[in-house]
């Protein structure tokens, strides 16, 4: 049996998804110190702040560890260049 569509509802699951990943690439970063998952936690949280559907105050709450998180991605993209390509550059799942 299909379900109606509510965009605003199918908007919200998609941020809680976004949400989710983010906090999982924040525990990989800790582990694994890419600068993949600092670059996408950065837009994650970007995106989320930008995001109509959420409220002011979670909009708010991922604007504040986005500038953070893009300074993280900044040291990491000079200790990337610094230390040169990784040994084993394949993605970690």
């Amino acid at each position: 049996m299909p379900t109606s569509f509510d965009p605003k509802a199918d908007a919200l699951t998609s941020a809680d998804s976004v949400i989710a990943g983010t906090f999982c690439l924040m525990s990989c970063v800790v582990q694994h110190r890419l600068l993949l998952y600092a670059e996408r936690i950065t837009k994650n949280l970007e995106v989320l702040a930008l995001n109509a559907n959420l409220t002011r105050e979670m909009r708010t709450l991922c604007h504040r560890p986005a500038e953070r998180w893009d300074n993280i991605r900044a040291d990491a993209a000079r200790q990337a260049a610094a230390l040169g390509p990784p040994l084993d550059a394949r993605a970690l799942h």
